[in-house]
C-alpha cells in the first residue's frame, strides 16, 4: 500500500476545520460571558432580589435584640462584643444547617456567625454556656 501524502487543497481543509470548531468555541465561551453578565449585572441592579442583614450583639449575658422580626431569605449575623466566649444554638424547632443544643456555634470575642432564614417560623435560640443566666433570644420570621 502506497502512502498518501495529504495535498495542499486537504491542509487547508483541515484548517478551515479548525477554524470552524474554533469559532463555535469562542462563540460558546462569549455567550457564557455574556449570560454570567447579565445575571451579575441584575444582582448589582437589585433584579435578583436579595434579602435583608440584621445584626444581633451578644454582651453581658444577652442577645441585643433579644427579640427580632424578620422577612424569609434574610440574614442575621450574631457578633460577640463581650469580654467572654459565647455560644449561639437552636432548640425546639431549628431552622435548616443552624447550630444546636448538641452541636453549637463557638463564639469567640469578636467573632461572627451568620444565617439565611429560608422558612417562615419561630426560632429560639441560646447561649448554652450562660444557660444558667437566661441568655436566650428569638427570630420571628415572616
Amino acid at each position: 500500500m502506497v502512502d498518501k501524502k495529504p495535498l495542499i487543497s486537504d491542509v487547508h481543509e483541515i484548517y478551515e476545520m479548525e477554524d470552524d470548531v474554533l469559532n463555535i468555541i469562542h462563540k460558546q465561551i462569549a455567550a457564557s460571558f455574556l449570560i454570567f453578565g447579565l445575571f451579575y449585572g441584575m444582582a448589582l441592579a437589585g433584579g435578583v432580589e436579595q434579602g435583608a442583614n440584621h445584626k444581633v450583639g451578644m454582651e453581658y449575658y444577652e442577645f441585643a435584640p433579644a427579640e427580632l422580626t424578620i422577612q424569609a431569605g434574610d440574614t442575621v449575623t450574631w457578633l460577640n462584643n463581650d469580654n467572654r466566649d459565647h455560644d449561639l444554638a437552636f432548640y425546639e424547632v431549628k431552622p435548616v444547617n443552624a447550630p444546636t443544643d448538641e452541636n453549637p456555634q463557638d463564639m469567640r470575642v469578636d467573632e461572627k456567625y451568620s444565617l439565611v432564614f429560608n422558612q417562615a417560623g419561630v426560632f429560639k435560640y441560646l447561649c448554652t454556656i450562660h444557660k444558667r443566666q437566661d441568655m436566650k433570644g428569638l427570630i420571628i420570621v415572616k
